[in-house]
C-alpha cells in the first residue's frame, strides 16, 4: 500500500497549522502567529477549490447525525460538491500552500506533529480523491467500502465538539482563522471565562494586525462595565463597598485603549471579571 501524502491532505494540514499555532501562543511568538494566520487567509480564500475541499473534511470531521439515511444523503451531496471541484487549479493550490508552508513557517516540527483521528482524515483523502474522478473510477467496491466508513463516523457519538466562531460578521476565511484561535485557547486557558477568553483571542488575531478594530472592541467592553458600576452604585446599600466604587469607577476610566501591551491586557481581564460579578 503506497504511503499516505499527508502534504497534500487538507485536513491535516489544517490539523497541523492549529498545533503549530499553539506552539507560537505558548511561547509569544505573535509575529509567527500572524505570519501563519495569514497565509490561512490568503490560501484558504472562499471561491478557491483549496476552500471547497477543506469545506467537504470540516462538514464531515465535525458532522453528527442520527440515522443513517441522513449520512447517506450528505455523503451523496458532499460527492457532487467534491465532482465540480477543478482538480489541475486545487492542485497548484496545495503545492502554494506547501511552498509557503516550506518557506515561510519557521518550525521543523510542523510536518511530524501528532494528528487526531489520523487514519479517517486518510480515509476521507482517498474517498476524495476516488470521488473526483466520478465515472472515471475502476475501484468501486473499494469507494462503497470507504463510504460506508464515512456514515458510520457521522453516526458515531464522541465526535469532537464543532469550533466556535465568535466574529460572525467576517468571511468564511477569517471564521476560519478566528476557529483555530478559538479552539487551542479554549484548552490553554481552560479556567478563564468565555469573555476573558475572547479578549485574548482578539488580542492574539488585531492587536497588531488591526488596532483600530481592537481599540474599538476594548472600549465597548469599558463602558459596558462603566454602565454596570453605575447601576450596581445606584442599587448597592452597603456602605464599605459605596466607598470603593468611586475609585474603581475612575481607575477603569482611565484605562486607555490605544496603547495596548500585555500588562493593559491583565487589566482588561481583571475589569472583564468584575463584569461578569456584577451581572450576576
Amino acid at each position: 500500500m503506497a504511503r499516505h501524502n499527508k502534504k497534500r491532505n487538507i485536513g491535516i494540514i489544517y490539523e497541523l497549522f492549529l498545533r503549530h499555532i499553539t506552539s507560537l501562543l505558548i511561547n509569544k511568538k505573535q509575529s509567527q502567529v500572524q505570519k501563519a494566520t495569514s497565509i490561512i487567509e490568503r490560501r484558504f480564500k472562499k471561491g478557491t477549490e483549496l476552500f471547497k475541499e477543506f469545506r467537504i473534511f470540516n462538514t464531515l470531521i465535525n458532522t453528527s447525525l442520527e440515522t443513517q439515511e441522513l449520512a447517506c444523503n450528505l455523503v451523496k451531496e458532499l460527492k457532487e460538491v467534491a465532482v465540480s471541484i477543478d482538480q489541475k487549479k486545487l492542485q497548484r493550490e496545495k503545492s502554494l500552500l506547501i511552498k509557503d508552508i516550506n518557506y515561510n513557517i519557521n518550525d521543523k516540527d510542523f510536518y511530524y506533529r501528532s494528528v487526531p483521528n489520523y487514519r479517517q482524515y486518510a480515509n476521507l483523502q482517498n474517498v476524495l480523491n476516488e470521488w473526483k474522478k466520478d465515472k472515471q473510477s475502476q475501484n468501486l467496491k473499494n469507494i462503497a467500502e470507504k463510504e460506508q466508513k464515512i456514515v458510520n463516523w457521522l453516526l458515531k457519538e464522541n465526535k469532537r465538539k464543532k469550533i466556535e466562531i465568535i466574529d460572525s460578521n467576517d468571511d468564511d476565511v477569517n471564521s476560519l482563522t478566528v476557529g483555530i484561535m478559538t479552539e487551542k485557547i479554549n484548552k490553554k486557558y481552560s479556567s478563564f471565562t468565555s469573555d476573558q477568553k475572547e479578549i485574548i483571542q482578539n488580542y492574539a488575531l488585531y492587536a497588531s494586525k488591526d488596532s483600530e478594530r481592537f481599540a474599538n472592541y476594548l472600549l465597548n467592553k469599558k463602558k459596558e462595565t462603566l454602565k454596570e458600576i453605575s447601576y450596581f452604585k445606584s442599587t448597592c446599600d452597603n456602605s464599605f463597598i459605596m466607598e470603593k466604587i468611586d475609585n474603581v469607577y475612575n481607575k477603569i476610566e482611565s484605562l486607555d485603549v490605544e496603547n495596548i501591551n500585555d500588562s493593559s491586557i491583565v487589566k482588561f481581564l481583571t475589569i472583564t471579571n468584575l463584569l461578569n460579578e456584577l451581572k450576576n
